[in-house]
């Protein structure tokens, strides 16, 4: 019986993840970070 709540549940994560990835969602977005500027507040 537990196994099958497993499998389930993993069935279920699959099934969600292809949807994401073929319904052309983008999950995060390209960060624009300007390198220069983070290099200077690291140091300071």
């Amino acid at each position: 019986m537990y196994k099958k709540g497993i499998v389930a549940a993993a069935s279920l994560m699959l099934v969600v993840g292809a949807v994401a990835c073929f319904s052309g969602i983008t999950i995060a977005k390209e960060a624009r970070i300007d390198s220069v500027k983070l290099y200077i507040l690291k140091r300071n």
